[in-house]
């Protein structure tokens, strides 16, 4: 892998106010060293309610980027949120790369029905998909794949 080849990274905060939220975006726009992300999403601000106190809130400020940007400045990006004093929980996790439909191109020889006439090459061009495969996140019809398994093991 090229070191110059971005990857897609999406970076989940909690926040003690929505005040802060201009705080998040100047830094995520001014990193240091010349480190450059492009955002590619930024999801609407949602305030939630904790489970537990975290650093004596109750209720945080959720921000949500989607963005592309080269391995090394992820570790710039990981310490400068440290030292952000409105930041109270950060994730950090590298998306999964989206495959693209492939192009094939094959050769396919047409043989001769008859003596004396040359077989011909034609080529063909054969699109194929990535296979679906079934996922394991629990959310996604959980209830569904559950009757699903228990009819196949009452059988």
């Amino acid at each position: 892998m090229e070191d110059d080849q971005k990857i897609e990274y999406e970076l989940a905060l909690l926040i003690d106010d929505q005040s802060a939220e201009a705080v998040i975006d100047q830094f995520l726009a001014k990193l240091p060293d010349g480190a450059e992300i492009e955002i590619s999403k930024k999801e609407a601000a949602k305030t939630i309610r904790l489970a537990y106190p975290v650093k004596k809130f109750n209720t945080a400020t959720l921000l949500v980027y989607k963005f592309f940007a080269i391995p090394g400045v992820i570790s710039k990006i990981e310490e400068g949120l440290r030292f952000q004093k409105n930041v109270l929980r950060s994730l950090l996790v590298t998306l999964p790369v989206q495959k693209e439909e492939v192009v094939k191109k094959e050769r396919v020889v047409v043989a001769a029905p008859q003596e004396g006439v040359r077989p011909e090459t034609v080529e063909a061009t054969v699109a194929t998909k990535p296979k679906q495969t079934q996922s394991t996140n629990p959310e996604i019809s959980s209830n569904e794949l559950l009757t699903k398994t228990l009819e196949e093991l009452g059988e």
